[in-house]
């Protein structure tokens, strides 16, 4: 019988280097709620298919007791003994998905990590091996996200932008998965544990360019991510206010008649960096280089 409440995956040989990478752990970091139980087992399912040995940290929030042993025989039944790289952590509150991926981050290893959302599906056309390498060969990079449509309906269109090219873009969504390493996880445990945020992509991408990376989007991968479909975080957004960016670095953009939510904010982008946003990126980047 796998044992799926495991505290620490197993860990991989340390990468010294940027470009070392005969053997790593690679772990896909989900936050879901129990709302979403189905959503999430139809993404397990098509990572089952298209995926090779990457780890799944799964951080399962408000689950009741049949929940979770749904769940979990759901995953026996359906990967038999690699149900085994298959982790869940089960909160009994909701924690968002900021604080659900900062757990998960913080008491698994890994030395990749790919921040995925559980209305994902995973194609034929989905590389996160060939993107892991554009990753490693590229010491300057902090965060590298792939690409997306929002329906299978839309992937044979969306087939026509797939080519292994990167774009730099300082601020990242989750959209086709977000990867990062070791030493931008460090920094985010050291800058951000404990800390309420609304939005964990903008916060980490943000975190990343400050400190002079550089962030980009990578197209030669391509997933389908559902965002916006039902469920999910929406409540626990609306319910309570949740601390957004500095607003030093970027220009916050509030929604339209949305006077009852104090999170009724549009995700902000690139466009809305400010002046010391750039500043710092540029001095830190001098001072990694040196």
């Amino acid at each position: 019988m796998a044992i799926f409440l495991s505290q620490k995956t197993p860990t991989g040989l340390f990468i010294a280097e940027r470009g070392v990478y005969s053997f790593m752990v690679k772990t896909f970091l989900i936050g879901t709620v129990d709302n979403r139980i189905g959503s999430l087992l139809n993404m397990l399912i098509s990572a089952r298919r298209y995926i090779g040995p990457w780890e799944f940290v799964i951080v399962a929030q408000h689950y009741t007791d049949e929940q979770k042993q749904f769940v979990l025989g759901r995953c026996a039944k359906l990967f038999g003994e690699s149900a085994s790289h298959i982790h869940f952590d089960f909160m009994p509150d909701y924690m968002g998905c900021f604080g659900s991926k900062m757990y998960g981050m913080k008491w698994h290893d890994s030395d990749i990590w790919l921040s995925m959302d559980d209305d994902m599906l995973i194609l034929p056309e989905t590389d996160f091996d060939g993107m892991t390498e554009v990753y490693m060969d590229s010491r300057y990079l902090g965060m590298l996200a792939g690409i997306h449509c929002s329906s299978v309906d839309k992937v044979p269109i969306a087939r026509q932008k797939i080519k292994a090219r990167l774009k730099n873009e300082p601020i990242l969504g989750t959209t086709g998965g977000l990867m990062f390493g070791r030493e931008l996880r460090d920094l985010f445990i050291k800058e951000r544990d404990g800390r309420d945020i609304l939005f964990d992509d903008l916060e980490w991408s943000l975190l990343s360019y400050t400190h002079g990376y550089e962030n980009a989007i990578y197209f030669g991968s391509l997933i389908v991510h559902m965002i916006g479909s039902a469920g999910g975080f929406r409540n626990f957004f609306k319910n309570s206010p949740h601390e957004l960016p500095d607003p030093e670095l970027i220009n916050i953009q509030y929604r339209q008649n949305n006077l009852d939510n104090a999170n009724a904010v549009v995700f902000m982008g690139s466009k809305s960096l400010k002046p010391k946003a750039h500043a710092l990126h540029n001095h830190n980047k001098r001072m990694r280089a040196r």
